[in-house]
C-alpha cells in the first residue's frame, strides 16, 4: 500500500500504482546539492477528491498561479514513513504529476531563494559593553582604515582606523556587533519550525564563532560620537546569502553533515570525523544478494579552499595561504564560500596586541555612509577578555585561537593548517576515509523496519567488510510493496 495524505485525507492512486523512490545519503553531500529523499514523478488521476486537495491546479481559468507545493505525509503499509513535501509538477493526459521530497529536501523546499537578512531574528538590545559567551553578539577590536573613506577636509569624528576600539575600559569609533553564530543559526531553524542539535554545537570554538559584518547601527538623537544603546536588528548583521549557502558553506567549512528529520522538525550536525571513527555497525549480510559490482576511483587527492573576500584590499597585499590546504595532488577541490580575516601584531597608542585586519568599506547610519555595503560570509573567534602587551585587559577577536602572548584560548583555529587547524582536527580522518574508499553496489531486501531505522551515520556490515551507504534506489507498488533496493556503498578500509 502507498499513500500520501495532505492534511486529514489521502490522494486517491491507481490500483497499480508504483513509486520509484531515491534516498541520498547527506555524509556525502556535495556543494549545494541538497541531498535527503526524493521520487521519481508519481501520476494520480483526475477525481473529485483529487481536485480539491490539490486546490484545481489544471482550471486554466485560475486568477493565480496554482499551488505547488503541499504539506504532506507518505505512508507504506499503513505506516507513516517520511513527512515532507508533495510537489504538483503539472496535468497532461488526465492525470496529474507530482514527486515527493522530504528531509533535507522538504527544508530546502521552505527556504528557497530566502536571503539570511530575510529572517525575522529575535530582537537585541545594543550595548557597548565586553560580552561573555551567554550573550547574543560580541564586540571587540578590528583594524579597519578603510571602514569609512578618507576625507582629509572633513575626518570623522573619533575615527582611528578600528572598529570597536577599545581603551581605558570603554568603546569607541564606529562601533560593530558580531552575532554569535549558534544564535543566528538556531534563530533560523526556529523560524522555519525546526531545532537544532549535534555535538558539534558544544564544542568551546564553535560557541566562541560569530559573523563578522560592517554595519554600525545607529539611533534616534545618539550622537556620532556616543556610545549605541537600543534595540538591535539582527537582519543588518548578517550577509546577504540565501539560508541554503550559509549551510553549505558552514559545512564544507568546518566538515560537517546535516541530518534532517522533517517527521520530528530537527537538524541534527554530524562531524564527519565522528562517523569514521565510530565502529558501531548494522549487518546487512543476510538481506544481501552475494553478487556486487565495483568501482574504483582515481587518487587524485583533495584541495579544502576558502573563498577569501575580494572586497578586502588587505587580501592583496598579504599573503592567504592559510586558507587554502592540500591533501596528495589536491585534484578534488572541496570549496567553501566561508573564510575569516587576517589576525596581525599590531601597535596602537603605544601598546601591542593582536587584532582581527580588514580594509573594506563600512556602512553606517550615523556617518551617512548607507545601509548596503555587501560583506561576504567570514567567521571570527571570540576569545574573552585577554592581555595586551601592557597586560592591559582588552576583548580579543581572532581567526586563530592565541591570545597576544602566544597562549592558546580555544582548540582550534580557522586557518587549515597547524596543530590547531581545521585539516588536522576536522578534516583529515574524513579526507583519508575518501582517499582509500571503494566503490560498491549491492542488491539488498530491505523491510518497513529496515527502512524506519536506516542512519545515513551508522556503517553497514555485508560479507565481513564495513560500509556506508550513498544511494540507495527502490520501488514501492500497491501490488508488490516494497522492491528490492539498489544500494550503492563507500567501502570503510580499517
Amino acid at each position: 500500500m502507498i499513500g500520501f495524505k495532505i492534511g486529514d485525507e489521502f490522494l486517491d492512486l491507481e490500483p497499480g500504482a508504483t513509486v520509484s523512490i531515491e534516498l541520498y545519503n547527506p555524509l556525502f553531500q556535495k556543494e549545494d546539492q541538497t541531498p535527503g529523499l526524493l521520487t521519481y514523478p508519481i501520476t494520480a488521476p483526475y477525481s473529485r477528491t483529487n481536485q480539491r486537495l490539490l486546490g484545481n491546479p489544471e482550471n486554466l481559468s485560475l486568477a493565480e498561479p496554482p499551488q505547488r507545493d503541499f504539506p504532506c505525509q507518505f505512508f507504506i503499509n499503513h505506516v507513516l514513513w517520511k513527512v515532507g513535501i508533495l510537489k504538483y509538477r503539472g496535468f497532461s493526459g488526465g492525470k496529474y504529476t507530482l514527486n515527493f521530497q522530504s528531509d533535507a529536501g522538504d527544508f530546502s523546499a521552505l527556504v528557497k531563494d530566502v536571503s539570511m537578512q530575510a529572517v525575522t531574528y529575535r530582537q537585541g538590545i545594543f550595548s557597548a559593553t565586553i560580552k561573555t559567551l551567554d550573550d547574543e553578539y560580541a564586540l571587540f577590536p578590528i583594524r579597519n582604515s578603510l571602514f569609512f573613506e578618507v576625507d582629509e577636509e572633513n575626518p570623522i569624528p573619533g575615527f582611528n582606523g578600528y572598529v570597536n576600539l577599545y581603551a581605558n575600559g570603554a568603546f569607541s569609533g564606529p562601533i560593530v556587533p558580531f552575532p554569535f553564530l549558534k544564535f543566528i543559526l538556531s534563530q533560523i531553524m526556529a523560524a522555519y519550525g525546526y531545532t537544532v542539535s549535534g555535538d558539534w554545537l558544544n564544542e568551546d570554538y564553535v560557541k566562541r564563532l560569530v559573523i563578522y559584518n560592517t554595519f554600525q547601527p545607529g539611533y534616534l538623537g545618539q550622537a556620532a560620537g556616543a556610545p549605541p544603546s537600543g534595540s538591535l536588528n539582527y537582519q543588518k548583521h548578517v550577509p546577504d546569502e540565501k539560508i541554503t549557502v550559509f549551510l553549505n558553506a558552514l559545512r564544507q567549512l568546518f566538515g560537517l553533515s546535516y541530518i534532517f528529520n522533517a517527521n520530528s522538525k530537527t537538524l541534527t550536525i554530524i562531524r564527519l570525523k565522528d562517523v569514521v571513527l565510530d565502529n558501531n555497525y548494522i549487518d546487512w549480510t543476510d538481506l544481501s544478494e552475494m553478487t556486487y559490482t565495483e568501482g574504483v576511483p582515481d587518487r587524485s587527492g583533495y584541495t579544502l579552499k576558502q573563498t577569501v573576500e575580494s572586497e578586502d584590499e588587505l587580501n592583496k597585499s598579504l599573503p592567504v595561504d592559510w586558507a587554502e590546504y592540500k591533501y596528495g595532488a589536491g585534484g578534488e577541490v572541496i570549496t567553501t564560500e566561508m573564510s575569516t580575516l587576517h589576525t596581525v601584531k599590531t601597535v596602537q597608542n603605544g601598546r601591542s596586541w593582536l587584532v582581527p585586519a580588514t580594509e573594506q568599506q563600512g556602512a553606517s547610519v550615523l556617518y551617512g555612509t548607507g545601509e548596503n555595503k555587501k560583506f561576504s560570509m567570514r567567521l571570527l573567534l571570540y576569545g574573552g577578555s585577554q592581555t595586551d602587551s601592557l597586560s592591559n585587559l582588552y576583548p580579543l577577536g581572532s581567526a586563530v585561537n592565541e591570545t597576544w602572548s602566544g597562549a592558546p584560548f580555544t582548540n582550534r583555529s580557522l586557518q587549515y593548517a597547524g596543530p590547531y587547524g581545521l585539516y588536522e582536527n576536522n578534516w583529515k580522518d574524513w579526507i583519508e576515509f575518501l582517499d582509500k574508499t571503494r566503490s560498491v553496489q549491492y542488491s539488498v531486501r530491505l523491510s518497513m523496519s529496515d527502512l524506519l531505522t536506516l542512519d545515513p551515520t551508522r556503517k553497514v556490515l555485508i560479507d565481513k567488510v564495513k560500509y556506508f551507504y550513498e544511494k540507495i534506489k527502490f520501488t514501492v507498488s500497491m501490488k508488490d510493496g516494497i522492491g528490492k533496493a539498489t544500494i550503492d556503498l563507500k567501502k570503510v578500509t580499517v
